[in-house]
Order: C-alpha cells, then structure tokens, then sequence
C-alpha cells in the first residue's frame, strides 16, 4: 500500500470544485518546495492550481522563496534581500530535499508565469507576497501576458490589496481570522477575496455577508479539509494533494458526511521516556501505542475496505494491520492495533489508509477511494508559575543536551535559554497558536485567555550556527514539531490548562 495513487484512482480526480484545491508551494511532500517541478507535480496530481511565496532578492526581482534567509532551502546562506540575481542562479534549490532533485533553481516569477501560461493557462496561481516594495515588479511580470489563467495575488499589506485592485487583478487580503473589521474592509474596497486558516474562520465563515471569495490556508487534516468544503471555501491550499482530492470527492459522493469515515487518536509522546523506545533505530520522537481505529461507511452503499499503514519518517512496527474488510451502508467499526516506534525528527507522522472499492449500481459507476488519516504525535505540557526546564531534542546521536527554561507568569509565557549546547549566537523561537516570535536569551509570549481541553498549539527551541570543520551551518534545536512553522515538520506541541 506504499503507492498512493492505487487509492486515489479516477474517481477522486474526476470531481472538480468548488472548493478549488490548490497546492500549498507545490507538492512539497514530494519535490523542492516553491520550484517549477514542484508546482507541476501539483497539477499532475490532479490539483486546480497551485500556491507559491514571492519574495526579492537585492536586485529587485521578484523570486519563489518561503524563507527571508536562503539556508533552509538552498545550499546558500545570509538573506535573500542581500542576494543579488546572478548569485541566486548559482545555489541549488534541490539537493536539500533529495539527491535527485540536485541542481534545481530558484525560479524566478516571471520564468512561472511563462511555464505555465501554454496549455496549462487553466492552472490557479495564488501568489503570497511577503514583502511590499516588490509589487511594481510582479505586477509587471503579471501584465506582460494575456491573462490566460486565473491569478490572485495575496498579501497582509492592506496597502497592497489596494494597489493589487487598481492594477485590475484580483486581491486577496491574508488574515490572522476573519473578524469585523477584515469583513468591512474587503466589502468597502472590493476587494476579491479574504484569505485564513480553518481556525481563523470560526463562526464567521458561516456568514452569508461575506460575499467575497473564502480562502483557506495550509489545511492539511482530514477534518479541516472536510470543514474546507462544507462550509464551503471558494478554495483553499494544501500540502496534502491525494487527501484533499480524497475528502472533496467522498464530500460530494455523500453529501451528508458530517466527520470523517477514518478516525484515529493523538498519540502522547515523551521523548526518551519510553523504556526500550528509545534506540538508534528509532530515535527519539518515539513510543508505544495502542491506537483504535474508527472506521465507518459514510456512503449508502456497500464497501470492501483494505487498511494499511504508510510510514512516511522513521522506522515503525503495527500490529493489526493489513486488514480486509466489508461494510455495509452505514455501517461502523473499531479497529484495535499496536504501534512501535518513531524517528528521530518530527513531522512525517505514519498514515493509515483506507481503500474503499465499491461496485456499480443505480445510478453510480464502480470505483475506489483513498480515505487516510495521520498518527499525529503530540507533545504536551502543563504549566504555571513554576519553572520548568525543558529538554530539547536530540534529532541525531551526535548532538549534545540543549534546554530551555519556562514558566507562565499571568498570562504571559516566559522563556529563557538554560543550555544551548553546540549551538554559537543561540536565541529563542516560539510558537504559540499560529504565531512564531524570535527574541535573544530570553522571551515573554502572551497566552490566550483561555486554554480549552485541547491547550493551545505551542512549541519552541533554540536557532544558532554550528561550527563543522571550520563552516557555519544555520541549526534549530526543538522541543516538539511546528517549528519552523512553514516546513513539513509535524505538529506542534500543546500548552494544557492547569
């Protein structure tokens, strides 16, 4: 069950939106994130469009970059403002990601726009501009062409929202949530659309007033991708091209579907505090699980249904699966396994699959469905005016112990480095929620008014420069997943109530 694409079958890609699913920087599970390669994979997958981050480098033009600094995803290093064109032309864009993907480049916008402007002028491009003064340049990188396929372009600048809307091109204000006074502001100026995470729409995006396009943003679970098209978007992004496609499709093949048919728990993890979990084989973001699976059949139908289990990081051993079985209409189950393992990093959580087939009947024609859902591990912890020292992971054998020191002062975090191990010119990252603060040796983050059962997305580490055989190499030391909050690095953490 390793080839995702038995499960997807025609079906799910035959169903068109809305919502529009595009891909967020491409695919970047499997290709170089915000490369022409990476967002062709997107729609060879079957995706409406795609996503990319725009960003300049020092000598004005506008290039696909995620990051302000060049290390995370070439082989370069410094800010990409201080970078000039031909400079860029000469790092790799692709060795980070595999070996096959060596010797790929930064593309610039303009080289985007041409790639996909032939017979692939239907695609959806959803630019993200991360800096304001490049928008002459992209605009004229954009009006140089027929509008042969559908363009928004995108910002938090309301600034830029304005300036994208008096050009004549479609603008999208980019939201931390959908409050007042971003609805006032979209309605008033015309502006085309409104852009946030899942989270961010809360009760709002029920509204009817909001008559502007809704965007969702990196909605990547199951249950967000369902929300996503209930509600519905206009559109949204994702990392999750097989799995979005999956829950539009069975969203319209059962359009009474209020959750997902395949439901799997959380899986608490304690790094190195699991005995006989903890090996070089494994690494640390390790354990030992007993995870029941709810499975159901949403459709009015039989199904035969195949479970499987896909390890995308590490090394893990289940219990219980492969497993065959029939539903009928409606029918549910609970699936009992064993789960054991890990890795040393995190993100790249296993996924369990479920292919359902089914047969021709009245009024519907045979075909087969990939319903998935990720053992999402999950670190968490509770604090208060306590001090709390938390150790940081070791992401391979040969780092050394690293920590930090927390506590929750009001409703304030405060964080402070205790040890930085290897790391040289160390300072602190934090997230809590959907917001990540850098500061020095020490740090104070406001908390939400109120911690919900769940607790509140939070992680935090340590960034700093090591020094191998006379080279400094840009490092991130962490205590759980979500940092850097842009990369394919697994869920963060949770801040419970006390």
């Amino acid at each position: 069950m390793n080839d995702v694409s038995l499960g997807l079958g025609e079906f799910a890609q035959s169903v068109s939106g809305p919502p529009w699913i595009l891909g967020a920087r491409g695919c970047p599970l499997d290709s170089p994130e915000n490369t022409v390669s990476s967002l062709a994979l997107a729609l060879d997958a079957g995706l409406d469009g795609f996503a990319y981050d725009v960003r300049s480098c020092a000598s004005g033009e506008p290039v696909l970059m995620a990051d302000e600094r060049l290390e995370r995803t070439t082989d370069g290093s410094g800010l990409l403002f201080d970078c000039t064109l031909p400079g860029l032309s000469e790092l790799d864009a692709g060795a980070w990601f595999s070996k096959r993907h060596a010797g790929v480049s930064v593309p610039l916008v303009d080289e985007v726009l041409e790639h996909f402007s032939g017979e692939q002028g239907e695609a959806i491009h959803f630019m993200r501009l991360h800096s304001t003064g490049n928008l002459p340049e992209v605009l004229a990188c954009a009006g140089e062409r027929p509008r042969r396929f559908p363009l928004r372009i995108a910002s938090r600048s309301r600034e830029v929202c304005l300036q994208v809307r008096d050009a004549g091109f479609n603008s999208v204000l980019v939201g931390s949530e959908a409050d007042l006074d971003s609805f006032r502001f979209v309605r008033d100026e015309r502006i085309a659309g409104f852009a946030t995470t899942i989270g961010g729409w809360h009760a709002e995006a029920g509204n009817s007033t909001w008559t502007c396009e809704r965007w969702g943003l990196d909605v990547d679970l199951p249950e967000d991708l369902l929300t996503a098209c209930r509600l519905p978007l206009f559109g949204f992004t994702t990392r999750e091209a097989a799995r979005a496609l999956a829950v539009r499709a069975a969203g319209k093949l059962a359009p009474g579907m209020e959750r997902w048919p395949l439901r799997v728990p959380v899986l608490p993890v304690e790094p190195g505090g699991i005995e006989g979990v903890r090996s070089k084989k494994s690494g640390e973001w390790a354990g030992s699980w007993e995870p029941r699976l709810a499975l159901e059949n949403p459709f009015l139908f039989p199904v035969h249904v195949k479970l499987g289990l896909r390890v995308r990081r590490g090394a893990f051993e289940i219990e219980g699966l492969p497993l065959e079985l029939e539903l009928a209409a409606g029918e549910a189950c609970v699936v009992p396994t064993r789960v054991v393992g890990g890795s040393w990093s995190p993100g790249g959580d296993p996924v369990v699959l479920a292919i359902f087939t089914w047969n021709a009947g009245a009024g519907r024609r045979a075909g087969q469905l990939l319903v998935e859902a990720p053992l999402i591990r999950v670190r968490s912890i509770a604090l208060d005016a306590i001090s709390r020292r938390l150790v940081l992971l070791r992401e391979n054998p040969q780092d050394v112990d690293a920590s930090l020191i927390v506590r929750r002062h009001g409703s304030s975090l405060l964080v402070s480095i205790e040890n930085a191990g290897e790391l040289e010119d160390p300072h602190i990252i934090v997230r809590v929620g959907d917001h990540t603060v850098r500061a020095g040796q020490g740090l104070r983050v406001a908390l939400p008014q109120h911690i919900g059962g769940e607790g509140v997305a939070f992680s935090c580490g340590i960034e700093g420069w090591l020094n191998r055989k006379g080279r400094r190499i840009r490092s991130l030391r962490r205590w759980a997943g979500g940092l850097p909050q842009d990369a394919d690095t697994g869920e963060p953490g949770r801040i419970l109530a006390v």
